[in-house]
């Protein structure tokens, strides 16, 4: 099955959310770009360090509300 998707990259200050968890607020974002993209079409969303350029979470793919295989 081919689909249509988006790459996100988000680059953050990963100091800022000691304490707080950027796994949730990860996910959150992820849930409501995929509300917002066309049928039949997903959003991969990448969360980086912004000074060490490391990747922090890679964000599932979903179309639909369902994960893809």
């Amino acid at each position: 099955m081919f689909v249509r998707g988006v790459k996100a990259e988000l680059q953050i200050d990963s100091s800022v959310f000691r304490g707080h968890s950027l796994y949730i607020f990860s996910q959150l974002l992820s849930r409501v770009f995929n509300l917002k993209v066309q049928i039949n079409s997903f959003v991969d969303l990448v969360v980086k360090d912004y000074s060490s350029q490391q990747e922090l979470y890679q964000c599932s793919q979903n179309v639909g509300g369902k994960t893809l295989l």
